[in-house]
């Protein structure tokens, strides 16, 4: 509460999950603080890019049933991407941000997509690179990414009121979101805040929406990986590369691997990731 009310946040949920099952949700302030509606279990906050580590569990489960390699050229599987034409892009390259592409281009710009260093030769954080790797996803998979997700990740994990799509017919479900009230003044702690608009969003660097407690089954499955237990789809072994893997990032103590930053911190080793969207913002870390 001390923290939504330094940072004059609306509304806040929090879940914790412990290695013996137990599960908690607190929920601070208001789903929509004009009119002071409650935050309940039902409803929806965009988790921004943490639906990177759901888009990366897709892609796995997809090369572990033969569809792909991740070491297979990403313009072999789909010759129409706008990436250059002698570019060696592997999936595991955008996978782990790796590719050298910019960080928010669009997918189909008008003279094509461009790199800036050769892949897996620097790490740069790219939402273009894992727009392609959704899109990537439902090529492979010959599904929509949000049934995808149901299908393969939210079902299975009893992640009912998951969202794999953010879409205006169910805003009815979410928190509202808010932006400072002047878009021109500098932002600063404690500025005035109004409504902000919708986006409907379907990429697979930012499209889930989900609860605390929905979010909770997902990081106790993360956790079972991490751990070498068949989790996410993926086969124990599988499971443990996946959620192990990372490379070198330009962040000091950070490296990167399939949708986790894995980090440090008090002697103690955590995977974690940030999501900003338009007007919601989320995190999470999981004690390894």
């Amino acid at each position: 509460e001390a923290h939504r009310d330094y940072f004059n946040l609306p509304g806040m949920t929090l879940g914790l999950v412990t290695p013996d099952g137990q599960r908690t949700v607190l929920n601070f302030g208001f789903a929509n603080a004009d009119a002071r509606t409650a935050i309940t279990t039902d409803t929806l906050f965009q988790i921004g890019s943490i639906t990177k580590v759901m888009t990366a569990a897709v892609l796995h489960q997809l090369a572990a049933e033969g569809r792909f390699k991740l070491t297979d050229r990403v313009s072999r599987i789909m010759p129409d991407l706008s990436l250059p034409s002698d570019n060696a892009i592997e999936v595991r390259h955008l996978l782990d941000h790796a590719a050298g592409l910019p960080t928010d281009a669009p997918m189909f710009p008008a003279r094509g997509l461009w790199t800036t260093y050769a892949p897996g030769a620097h790490w740069h954080y790219s939402n273009t690179g894992y727009e392609i790797l959704g899109k990537l996803a439902e090529h492979a998979g010959q599904q929509p990414l949000a049934r995808l997700f149901h299908d393969r990740i939210f079902a299975p994990l009893g992640m009912t009121r998951t969202r794999g799509a953010i879409l205006g017919r169910d805003r009815m479900l979410y928190a509202q979101g808010y932006e400072a009230a002047d878009p021109v003044a500098v932002y600063a702690r404690g500025v005035p805040l109004r409504p902000a608009p919708w986006v409907d969003v379907t990429a697979g660097m930012g499209c889930v929406a989900s609860t605390a407690e929905d979010m909770l089954a997902f990081l106790r499955a993360l956790a079972d990986a991490v751990q070498g237990n068949a989790a996410l789809g993926l086969h124990a072994q599988e499971a443990r590369a996946f959620a192990n893997h990372a490379v070198a990032s330009d962040t000091p103590g950070m490296s990167y691997g399939n949708g986790l930053m894995h980090v440090g911190q008090a002697g103690r080793d955590y995977l974690h990731h940030t999501g900003g969207m338009l007007s919601f913002s989320s995190s999470f870390h999981v004690d390894v």
